[in-house]
């Protein structure tokens, strides 16, 4: 819980171009918003291995203005269909997901 109220309070760091977090599994599903929120300035968010939902990653791609590229390898949360609305509200970002095991393995472009 500790590690959830120390992302809420990203207020504290409103210039921060670069955020990694992999591996940060216990991110509360909720916080992800409070990242969108309060880091406006954001380029580079690193998510691989954490449980980064659908949902959040809209909360990202509406928070995060500046956000460039995203990394979220190992998210098993995330499906193609999440990943395509993400692209559709936010087709300039490059995001980089090796390894979503949700994403069938036979889906060669999810955001076709």
């Amino acid at each position: 819980m500790q590690f959830c109220n120390s992302i809420a309070n990203r207020k504290q760091c409103p210039l921060l171009e670069e955020m990694n977090l992999e591996g940060a599994s216990e991110i509360c599903h909720d916080r992800w918003d409070s990242i969108g929120e309060n880091s406006k300035n954001l380029r580079v968010l690193n998510a691989n291995y954490t449980n980064v939902h659908d949902s959040d990653l809209m909360e990202l791609a509406i928070g995060c203005h500046k956000l460039e590229i995203l990394y979220i390898r190992g998210c098993f949360n995330v499906t193609k269909y999440g990943l395509k609305n993400f692209k559709l509200f936010r087709s300039d970002v490059e995001v980089k997901m090796e390894e979503c095991l949700s994403i069938s393995p036979r889906v060669s472009n999810p955001f076709a």
